[in-house]
């Protein structure tokens, strides 16, 4: 029996709201791309177990279980304790990286995307920078999600540093990691930097690792990819929390989203700074350029000869001093523990609460 375009139109704008995008015209189209009919149709009464749904739809519930891994492979729906700790699955809530994870490993491992698949791509773009374009609410505006985190070799060795702050730490503390194609430059094309740069971390690495969609590595490699991105002037991120944090982010200022919104967009809250500044020392600075070039947020000048750090514009990245020549530039804490603040990190890969 063919579906009528108006009930195929309806039931994807329903879903588009319960991933919670009720007046989006774009993430409907984008469902209809990545999920049919009948998988839209189990979408919308989620969170449930395989055998709830067998029981609401009649469907045989080894099929109803086949359905639950194509959509956990795609990246549309993530395991959830269900019913006294049995097994189910919820909406995924960030939808756009999820399923970018899954469209760039099909695509690094050199299989062909259809067309689907690379609209997809175009319309994760075109639905991020109409939200990046939005202002941001002026009153009780939400935290930043991510904060920038410092080169390791920036801070000097006597700096008491937190576990939680730098890199090496960040790595070596985890349990599992694995390494992703990054969403951001997957579609945002903008330039020629390395794609496989997103770490994700223990719980978040658990689950893209069942789902095939990323590789998983050793502390060793984790180090080794977050030195080749400080030497080509990416700027790391992680979550803006303390404890179980889910990712490192190696992020370029034209596609990522944290450094984009704010650099391109304005909005304050698509980042946060370290604790860290940037200082020079003028009686080693020979005025070079090359911390002014690397700098991402237009901190750095070279002035008379001798480079200048603007104070309060400085995310306290490190990427000046990680390249200066003579070591002339060091970062300092400028700002208190509390700044980063003292909770667990959201799931990336959060799963959204029944309707």
């Amino acid at each position: 029996m063919s579906i009528e375009s108006e009930d195929l139109s309806s039931i994807y704008r329903e879903l588009s709201s319960h991933f919670n995008y009720p007046k989006s015209d774009i993430l409907p189209k984008i469902l209809e791309k990545l999920a049919t009919y009948e998988e839209a149709k189990i979408l919308l009464v989620l969170p449930s177990t395989q055998e709830r749904i067998a029981e609401r739809t009649k469907m045989p519930v080894t099929r109803v279980s086949e359905i639950f891994k194509d959509l956990f492979m795609r990246g549309i729906i993530v395991p959830q304790s269900i019913e006294s700790g049995k097994q189910g699955y919820a909406l995924c809530g960030n939808l756009l990286d999820s399923t970018l994870f899954w469209i760039g490993a099909k695509k690094a491992r050199g299989e062909s995307l259809s067309s689907d698949e690379l609209e997809v791509i175009d319309l994760w773009e075109k639905l991020h920078e109409d939200f990046l374009r939005q202002k941001p609410p002026t009153e009780n505006p939400p935290p930043p999600i991510a904060r920038v985190i410092p080169v390791n070799k920036a801070i000097p060795l006597e700096t008491e540093v937190l576990p939680f702050e730098i890199v090496s730490s960040i790595i070596k503390n985890a349990k599992v990691i694995a390494v992703a194609q990054c969403p951001c430059r997957t579609r945002g094309k903008r330039c020629n930097n390395p794609l496989e740069t997103c770490l994700l971390l223990d719980d978040v690495a658990d689950i893209v690792i069942k789902r095939g969609v990323v590789r998983k590595i050793t502390v060793e490699e984790a180090l080794e990819i977050t030195e080749k991105c400080e030497d080509l002037g990416l700027v790391h991120h992680t979550d803006n929390a303390s404890e179980s944090l889910h990712f490192i982010c190696n992020c370029c200022p034209c596609c990522c989203g944290f450094l984009r919104g704010l650099i391109y967009y304005g909005r304050k809250n698509s980042t946060t700074r370290s604790r860290y500044r940037s200082v020079v020392n003028e009686d080693l600075c020979t005025g070079c350029g090359i911390c002014e070039d690397r700098c991402v947020f237009g901190v750095m000048k070279v002035e008379n000869g001798v480079a200048k750090s603007d104070p309060e514009r400085c995310f306290g990245c490190g990427l000046c001093s990680s390249k200066c020549p003579p070591q002339a530039i060091s970062l300092i804490p400028v700002r208190e523990k509390e700044h980063i603040p003292a909770k667990k990190a959201p799931s990336l890969l959060p799963a959204l609460p029944a309707r």
